[in-house]
């Protein structure tokens, strides 16, 4: 017995695919959404040993953030 589906429906949607439908429609906002909280990581794990104030971490970290998002621009021109 088989199971009669109409040929024109697309497959259900899937969070992965919502993923890739996004990555697709907003390449730059992905890649910052990526980019940077990877950098803010390295940027904390590379800061641990530096006698810094909190508000300086945090300066650092939105600086960081800024750079990623230039990078991220930077790469999506055409």
């Amino acid at each position: 017995m088989s199971i009669d589906r109409d040929p024109a429906a697309s497959p259900p949607e899937t969070p992965g695919r919502r993923m890739w439908g996004f990555w697709a429609v907003h390449p730059a906002l992905a890649l910052f959404a990526v980019l940077g909280p990877a950098m803010v990581a390295i940027l904390l794990l590379a800061m641990q040993s530096v006698a810094m104030e909190p508000s300086q971490r945090l300066a650092m970290a939105l600086a960081t953030l800024g750079l990623a998002a230039a990078c991220a621009w930077i790469i999506s021109l055409k």
